[in-house]
């Protein structure tokens, strides 16, 4: 993708909800478990970062989970993907 937008709202339970989104190819729904396995690169016509081994979005994701909270994916109205964080007060 080539731009990004980045978002940030508390959530009613006092939380606090940060998106991450873009305007790249996104990730089918149906991989968006397989994206958080650890040195998962998906598909290799998406991973032009060869150096890359796969391990970001599982580092997000537990250091989200030890914080309390957790990260998910989805798709963005940009047309890529919109990784949501969202964590606890």
């Amino acid at each position: 993708g080539e731009h990004v937008r980045l978002s940030a709202r508390p959530l009613p339970s006092g939380g606090l909800e940060i998106a991450v989104e873009d305007d790249g190819p996104g990730i089918p729904e149906d991989m968006h478990e397989e994206a958080f396995r650890p040195f998962s690169r998906l598909d290799a016509s998406r991973n032009q970062n060869r150096k890359g081994v796969g391990l970001g979005l599982a580092i997000a994701r537990d250091v989200a989970r030890g914080h309390g909270g957790d990260i998910t994916l989805d798709r963005s109205d940009m047309g890529g993907l919109k990784a949501l964080i969202r964590l606890p007060a």
